[in-house]
């Protein structure tokens, strides 16, 4: 069980009065890609972080659970579902010694060709915030801490390292910042991600308007701000304006130059109190200086959690009216024609990040032969192949060049 409040401040104000600048900092950047540094000497354990928006990625590509994509779970309008799904990555999360999983991720589906729409919920920051809270609530209930990303503005794929996304500060509450509001207030994820891009040309792992004035100031958030992965640009201006934690690890602008920094009086140590403070809480929350009660809810591709993806993915399916009376399949149909790659290669999630190695795969295929009991011919067709890619048109063809297209 996580400490009270009370609790937690009185056990950070102790730690922090036997920390040296060095400790402190240390805690303010990854030891390697997925891990944060241990302070041996005070009994501070290392934290170990991994991705997690539709199950666990294991770092080692072991097996998990695969639950829906995130554009899957918020068609379920099911926020008791989506608890339960939140709750169940939670548990494999623990099989696997991860404390804090990154996920959700709840950028506005500003564009469809954004590339990462299927990890996100919605173009409705209304109904992306609800199935959030949902999420969030259901992993940290089992001891497990979230990281609500990528904050914020971060909609598409397109320049994304290093664009801007420039708008009204209106636009920017109303529809982009809409989304983050309810989930940090009512349910208070322990980490929120700071995306890559620049908002109205401030990088936002820098972004003071952002992370000191609305996120802390105005929205009262005391949990951790950590980069992406790469996103931290700066030593003064980051600490100074918001960023608690750079990953991955090693530090390449805390670290040593942020104690320089201190020394020369660009950074306040008070400033780095207040960081090492929030990384301190986010230990302390996921039970970490208490002997980690939480290991014994582990639980890995289990029946029940395969239970809670397959009801999730049913839930989430909009299916064509069944006007005609197609299904059920009529017991005196003898013959059923099955077409398509997907059919036996199904895309059952997205790439990238989010990817989770499934525990088993059954294909529709599988699933209609299975179902149909042996008692109708299922006819297959593959159809035409996804891969390789159909081949590009000549270039020339694309030249206004007269003769060409007159002779070629």
């Amino acid at each position: 069980m996580t400490p009270h409040a009370p609790d937690i401040d009185a056990r950070i104000r102790k730690l922090l009065g036997e920390m040296s600048l060095e400790e402190k900092v240390s805690l303010m950047a990854g030891r390697d890609f997925w891990t944060l540094p241990a302070i041996e000497r005070l009994g501070i354990p290392s934290l170990r972080v991994s991705d997690g928006p539709t199950g666990l990625r294991s770092v080692n590509s072991e097996a998990a659970t695969v639950f829906p994509v995130g554009v899957a779970l918020a068609a379920t309008w099911n926020e008791g579902l989506i608890h339960e799904v939140g709750a169940a990555i939670g548990r494999e999360a623990i099989a696997h010694e991860v404390d804090v999983l990154l996920a959700p991720a709840v950028n506005i589906q500003r564009t469809p060709l954004g590339g990462r729409n299927f990890e996100t919920y919605s173009e409705d920051p209304r109904l992306a915030a609800e199935i959030a809270t949902a999420y969030v609530t259901g992993v940290q209930s089992e001891g497990v801490g979230t990281s609500l990303k990528h904050y914020a503005a971060n909609n598409q794929e397109h320049e994304r390292m290093s664009g801007s996304s420039d708008m009204s500060e209106r636009t920017l509450r109303e529809i982009y910042l809409a989304v983050y509001e309810p989930v940090i207030r009512r349910a208070n994820p322990w980490t929120v991600m700071g995306a890559y891009n620049k908002v109205n040309g401030v990088f936002a792992c820098e972004n003071a308007f952002l992370l000191e004035e609305v996120l802390k100031g105005e929205w009262g958030y005391d949990g951790v701000v950590v980069s992406d992965w790469g996103a931290t640009k700066t030593t003064i201006d980051a600490a100074n304006n918001g960023l608690d934690l750079e990953m991955p690890g090693p530090a390449r602008h805390f670290g040593a130059k942020l104690v320089e920094a201190v020394r020369e009086g660009e950074v306040n140590e008070t400033v780095i109190d207040d960081h090492a403070g929030r990384l301190l809480r986010l230990i302390i929350r996921c039970g970490l200086l208490d002997g980690n009660p939480k290991s014994a809810r582990a639980e890995l591709a289990s029946d029940r959690h395969r239970a809670c993806a397959r009801d999730a993915a049913r839930q989430s399916m909009v299916l064509l009216k069944n006007e005609g009376g197609l299904l059920p399949v009529a017991p005196d149909v003898k013959r059923v024609a099955v077409i398509g790659q997907p059919a036996y290669m199904p895309a059952i999630q997205g790439g990238g990040s989010s990817q989770v190695s499934p525990d088993r795969i059954v294909s529709p295929l599988e699933g209609f032969k299975t179902a149909l009991g042996g008692k109708v011919e299922i006819v297959f067709e593959r159809g035409l192949d996804h891969e390789p890619a159909p081949p590009q048109i000549d270039w020339r063809l694309l030249s206004p060049d007269e003769s060409f297209t007159r002779h070629g």
